[in-house]
């Protein structure tokens, strides 16, 4: 028809971002939407991630990063939405983070080497394998106070990470291996980042413990049930 415009095999490049293989359909009728489909390449955080935080949607998926760099290769992306509002796109990313560092404020990278496959949309976020680094932990001063945080030994390896952020649902698994030995497992659950609670840690410190611990959600009962051997010098 003389109202919708299809382009096939696209190629575009911006920020020292490549995509490839774009497809899109242009509707003219009414108010002008587009439509993309189709494409593959990769995406240069360092340049694009300041970019995507001036539109307010993305900010609020992404946050609570401040700023991010490194590479994600992109295995496909689908676009859609008015032409003239790109704000209010609907988006479904996927790929996969090769070497990316974040960090939740402005003073140094907190998250290093990053590898994980995710899929990032306009209502959700799964980061799925996560390995990073861990330089600093300025984010667990909501649960442990300063003084605690400052004698954690760090960097902290982490590995076997998944992380799922919907609206009123966030889910967080971590393996954490410190680097004096010890390894810990934590689950935890809640209905934002803020709201975070735990449900399951484990600790393996050999020889001395070999546990995990389970925690209630019913905060009109709370307690915890203890499986396995925990020496008190572990958790010292």
């Amino acid at each position: 028809a003389d109202d919708r415009i299809r382009l096939d095999r696209l190629s575009a490049e911006v920020m020292d971002s490549r995509l490839e293989g774009l497809e899109a359909d242009i509707d003219l009728e009414n108010e002008p939407l587009i439509r993309i489909g189709s494409a593959s390449g990769t995406v240069n955080l360092d340049r694009i991630f300041p970019w995507l935080l001036s539109f307010e949607r993305p900010r609020q998926i992404l946050s609570p990063v401040k700023s991010a760099g490194g590479q994600i290769d992109v295995s496909s992306l689908f676009l859609a939405g008015p032409v003239l509002e790109p704000e209010n796109w609907q988006f479904t990313l996927k790929g996969k983070a090769v070497q990316v560092n974040a960090s939740t404020s402005d003073s140094q990278d907190e998250v290093t080497d990053l590898f994980c496959d995710f899929s990032v949309s306009d209502h959700a976020t799964l980061l799925d394998g996560a390995r990073f680094n861990l330089i600093t932990v300025p984010f667990t001063e909501p649960f442990i106070q300063t003084v605690t945080a400052q004698s954690i030994r760090l960097p902290i390896a982490v590995s076997g990470g998944i992380f799922h952020h919907a609206p009123d649902q966030v889910r967080i698994n971590l393996g954490l291996t410190f680097p004096d030995g010890p390894f810990l497992e934590m689950a935890l659950s809640g209905t934002s980042l803020t709201e975070l609670g735990l449900d399951r840690v484990g600790l393996t410190d050999k020889p001395r413990s070999h546990c995990s611990i389970d925690f209630t959600r019913d905060y009109t009962d709370p307690h915890f049930k203890l499986t396995g051997n925990l020496d008190t010098q572990s958790i010292e």
